[in-house]
């Protein structure tokens, strides 16, 4: 057994009194353990340096080294830690999509479909995403509402009723006349002024975006009362001034 030197000193008011030289034998340290860690040493004795290695996709808490002094190791050594706490919630994968298929963005490269990962749902030539077409696994283990893939000719399936306008005209997309995601055009007669909205969209859902407006007679009896606007003027339309349908210019 090896054997180490070591001195004492008796002292009083920061003097030395008398220094005694003894040896004390070398104790060798146990062998440390800690889950999920592995230690590697240079030596076994007094004096060995033991070393804290963590296993891919862990990382190191606390002192990465510790040396063993007479028996005791010294500092006490850190352990391996997840670089991920919630690697254990996982979502299962998703086996197929009609007409499409996913793609994963990994949280992690070394544990799949852990919370936190994403999924791209990416469809076929002739379909497009209806809904969602991002999703990430939750905290839960389950996947956030994912959209499918449908044809576009469905959409383009799609057919908004008919505008009947009186004093006037809608009209429609030359192409694709009252399809889903067009637009149509109110358009009044000669002598008549529109009130209220002129473009319309047909919808997803086969409905019209808003109620088309109406055409009124533009040469109506009806007058507006008079504007007057603090430190400037109103204009007003030369032929039809305050006339129901006209409009009106403000200058300061």
């Amino acid at each position: 057994m090896n054997e180490a030197l070591g001195e004492y000193r008796s002292m009083i008011a920061d003097q030395v009194l008398f220094i005694i030289m003894v040896e004390v034998a070398d104790i060798p340290c146990q062998a440390i353990t800690a889950p999920d860690t592995t230690i590697t040493y240079l030596q076994y004795q007094s004096g060995t340096l033991a070393f804290l290695s963590c296993p891919p996709g862990m990382v190191g808490s606390g002192s990465a080294t510790s040396t063993c002094r007479y028996g005791v190791w010294y500092p006490q050594i850190g352990r391996c830690e997840t670089m991920f706490p919630d690697s254990n919630v996982r979502c299962a994968s998703i086996t197929s999509v009609a007409n499409g298929q996913v793609a994963y963005l990994q949280r992690s490269l070394f544990h799949q479909n852990i919370a936190g990962t994403v999924v791209v749902l990416m469809c076929g030539l002739g379909y497009k995403p209806s809904g969602p077409s991002v999703a990430k696994c939750t905290i839960d283990g389950t996947w956030e509402n994912l959209g499918s893939c449908e044809r576009w000719d469905k959409v383009a399936e799609i057919v908004c009723p008919d505008i009947i306008a009186a004093n006037g005209t809608v009209v429609h997309d030359l192409l694709r006349p009252r399809r889903a995601e067009t637009a149509s055009v109110l358009i009044c007669h000669f002598g008549f002024a529109h009130v209220g909205t002129s473009i319309v969209t047909c919808m997803p859902n086969g409905q019209w975006s808003s109620d088309v407006g109406k055409c009124e007679y533009a040469l109506s009896t009806k007058q507006c009362s008079e504007l007057s606007v603090a430190g400037g003027i109103v204009i007003h339309d030369f032929f039809r001034p305050r006339f129901q349908g006209s409009q009106k210019m403000s200058l300061l």
